[in-house]
């Protein structure tokens, strides 16, 4: 999964709640890169920032996000682009990021092996 901007073709690539459980069309809540100052993740309802979710050093609005050896969390900052990469390591593993129309966010993994 990769969060970002593209400033050679200005694309904004960002998750985005459900508006209900039952109505997939775009909700309230983004995840997206604020590229204002040193480029952060933001969790927003509308225009208004409802959370800052890290600075691409280090995730300060979740700290209970631990190293993990199934995958790996990139941050690219550079003049073509800036992004935050969710990357699965484990081939054995598939993985979703949910916003959900509170603007929770919830991750689910399944393992192939154990099928949990």
């Amino acid at each position: 999964m990769k969060i970002g901007r593209n400033f050679v073709t200005g694309l904004d690539s960002f998750v985005s709640s459900w508006k209900s459980a039952d109505d997939p069309s775009q909700g309230d809540f983004t995840i997206r890169i604020d590229p204002g100052g040193f480029p952060q993740m933001v969790l927003k309802k509308g225009n208004l920032t409802q959370i800052r979710l890290g600075s691409g050093v280090y995730f300060t609005g979740l700290p209970q996000l631990k190293p993990n050896p199934d995958n790996t969390l990139v941050f690219v900052l550079n003049e073509k682009e800036v992004y935050h990469k969710y990357e699965i390591r484990n081939s054995s593993l598939l993985a979703r990021l949910v916003l959900d129309p509170f603007g929770i966010v919830e991750r689910f993994t399944w393992r192939y092996r154990t099928s949990s």
